[in-house]
């Protein structure tokens, strides 16, 4: 994952709709996919709110990105990117 310039690793399940997993650490909540392939959830801790879409790359490998905003900066719109290896 590269959320604003900053790298990690984005550790996601999902049953159904429903998405749970990590990010810096932090749990993910109220995550979830909805049918048109929007994605929602929030970082636990800064309570960051993440809003993408899932595709694939021309290599056929799932992407998922978008945009989150960070209340502890007050950063808005902020672009995030995440590829499975």
């Amino acid at each position: 994952l590269v959320a604003n310039t900053f790298r990690n690793t984005l550790i996601i399940e999902h049953r159904g709709s429903v998405i749970t997993g990590k990010l810096f650490n932090d749990d993910i909540k109220d995550g979830r996919i909805e049918s048109d392939g929007s994605v929602h959830f929030i970082r636990s801790g800064p309570n960051q709110v993440y809003t993408g879409t899932i595709s694939t790359t021309a290599q056929g490998q799932l992407r998922l990105f978008g945009t989150f905003d960070c209340p502890v900066t007050g950063g808005r719109n902020l672009t995030w990117e995440a590829i499975r290896k």
